[in-house]
């Protein structure tokens, strides 16, 4: 069978056609082993929806396929991955070498697990105050075009920054609300969910018509359909950060601060589940934790001979700090997106495991105002 009947029977293409024998081998191998898979591929021969949970090995988790043999006789079966010897479940007393279940001779399936329906997915925007009037109305139009683009169940929050950290209130309709936490002091999820009382992971609550995993979070987040006139609200009261910049410095960032507690947000209440975290930036950060230069306009940011040459006195800090957001995110199945714009470096370099580990997206450009990030930022939130 060449390649070609190969893609059409499992809407599957490798970069190599024979799996690699030994490890020898595979460091051997020239060209990277990888698959690209199409999920949505019209396949003729694909067997009906199989309405149970997979059969995995227990030491590679390797799912039960047609390449694993079957020994019936003794209720166990062989993976070829691992050469792990797995007992048959009890619901496969049955197998034979007539008598196999699907997984067993088809090489592509699909699977309807039996487990609830999951929420609808959430944003939590991260909204820089530090720049100018002019800058921070372009933001604040953008954030309101990208809350029309999605479904109106989504579940949004916000998050604004300069000095100190907003956390705004959207499921309070009376009044504009925010608590407010130091940006220059390093907070653990458990310490975010104390300050705010978020509740307890695995309570159960309602969020657009659907039971999802929050509790105390719907304070912060709230469905479209049911916070938009709020979060537009909110939008509109917000200003410039009121810390004042002294002359030749820079303002005061707590980028660090800002997306550790969108990410304990989302931890603390949404874990499991699809979730984004979209900051956006118009500079370095300036303090501890996750400081990349310092305040006095005179220290230039490192560059790329610093980092190589060791002269970036903040670098490994900084890198150390964001790791551990990355770490976070990671472990609860979220996303960052860092979306920069700014004549200026803003530490992309420093936070870059924030995006690259959690599968996310950066986009640079000059300003908020720029073509670039306009373009961009619609066709993030665009769907078909």
């Amino acid at each position: 069978m060449n390649f070609s009947e190969l893609e059409e029977r499992d809407g599957l293409r490798w970069s190599a056609l024979i799996w690699p024998w030994s490890r020898l081998e595979a460091t051997r191998s020239v060209i990277p082993f990888a698959a690209m898979y199409t999920p949505l591929k019209n396949l003729q021969n694909m067997p009906p929806l199989l309405r149970y949970e997979p059969v995995n090995c227990k030491t590679c988790t390797t799912l039960l396929n047609p390449y694993c043999r079957i020994d019936p006789n003794q209720k166990i079966w062989m993976c070829p991955f691992c050469s792990g010897r797995n007992p048959i479940p009890p619901q496969y007393s049955e197998i034979a070498q007539n008598n196999l279940p699907a997984e067993q001779i088809f090489t592509t399936v699909e699977y309807m697990l039996p487990r609830p329906m999951a929420p609808p997915p959430a944003f939590v925007f991260v909204l820089d105050t530090c720049v100018s009037d002019a800058e921070l109305r372009v933001a604040k139009e953008s954030l309101m075009k990208a809350i029309s683009l999605v479904p109106p169940e989504t579940i949004v929050g916000l998050v604004s920054f300069g000095k100190n950290v907003n956390i705004h209130v959207l499921g309070f309709t009376d009044s504009v609300k925010s608590y407010v936490l130091r940006g220059d002091k390093e907070y653990t999820s458990q310490n975010i969910k104390d300050l705010l009382n978020l509740g307890i992971i695995g309570s159960q609550a309602i969020l657009g018509g659907q039971s999802v995993p929050v509790q105390g979070a719907t304070r912060f987040l709230q469905p479209i359909s049911e916070c938009e006139f709020m979060f537009t609200s909110v939008l509109e009261d917000l200003d410039k950060d009121p810390w004042p910049v002294k002359q030749n410095q820079r303002p005061k960032r707590c980028n660090y601060t800002a997306l550790s507690i969108a990410v304990a947000l989302l931890e603390s209440s949404y874990q499991g589940y699809g979730a984004r975290v979209v900051a956006l930036l118009g500079g370095p950060p300036t303090q501890d934790p996750g400081k990349v230069v310092k305040l006095e306009l005179g220290d230039t940011l490192r560059s790329h001979a610093d980092i190589e040459r060791d002269y970036a006195p903040f670098y490994r800090k900084a890198v150390k700090a964001f790791d551990k957001i990355a770490t976070r995110a990671v472990n609860a199945g979220h996303t960052i997106d860092i979306f920069s714009c700014s004549l200026d470096q803003v530490g992309l370099y420093e936070m870059r495991s924030c995006v690259d580990r959690t599968g996310g997206y950066f986009v640079t450009s000059e300003a908020f105002s720029h073509p670039m990030f306009k373009k961009s930022f619609e066709m993030f939130f665009k769907s078909n």
